[in-house]
């Protein structure tokens, strides 16, 4: 009796599940490549896509939002305050040039005041230095508060949205309001304190 007169025999005894496993034994070989190449052809499993990023805030976004932050903290432009003390002239000036030129300068102008409040010296050692690095320092000493910490932060990331665009173009009545918080930021750094660590002078302390 050959194999396939055996299993014959077991299919018309009803032993099914010897049947199938004397099948399963015989086509072994057959069985495995026919997996295999199943397997090969089935669509590889869908890869869930990656979630998008968060949209990038805009400029208006944020500069509205540091407008109204500078005043909760107290950081904003006196109305006593002289021309000098608030350097109109060298603020104005700046609305000679583009609206992105404006915001840029206006921050490096917050960039010399700060270095001026670590160092005491503009042209002390650290001219060079970025100004987050400048404004830890600072806060570190006790030279401005953390929430003036935070400002300076969000200036200085209104900058880089401006330079690289990353918040839409800017126009000019945005820049000049983003060199008005530069202003205060000027005045409120310029008397913060006779020295650094000075208990009570701190900037939004």
């Amino acid at each position: 009796m050959d194999g396939r007169q055996f299993i014959a025999s077991l299919v018309s005894s009803l032993a099914w599940p010897v049947a199938f496993v004397v099948v399963a034994l015989l086509f072994r070989e057959q069985l495995v490549r026919w997996l295999d190449n199943r397997r090969r052809s089935e669509p590889a499993p869908a890869v869930a896509a990656a979630e998008a990023p968060p949209p990038q805030p805009t400029f208006p976004e944020v500069l509205a939002r540091l407008s109204d932050q500078m005043v909760e903290i107290g950081v904003v432009r006196p109305a006593g305050a002289t021309p000098e003390e608030l350097h109109t002239e060298e603020v104005q000036s700046l609305l000679s040039l583009s609206a992105t030129g404006a915001v840029v300068e206006g921050q490096m102008l917050v960039h010399r005041a700060l270095r001026r409040a670590v160092y005491g010296d503009i042209t002390t050692d650290g001219a060079d230095v970025a100004t987050m690095i400048l404004a830890n320092s600072a806060m570190q000493s006790g030279t401005i508060s953390p929430p003036v910490h935070y400002a300076i932060q969000q200036l200085t990331f209104l900058r880089g949205l401006a330079a690289n665009r990353g918040g839409g173009e800017v126009d000019m009545p945005q820049a000049m309001e983003y060199l008005g918080l530069v202003q205060a930021m000027l005045y409120a750094l310029e008397h913060s304190a006779d020295g650094p660590g000075t208990e009570g002078d701190q900037v939004g302390g």
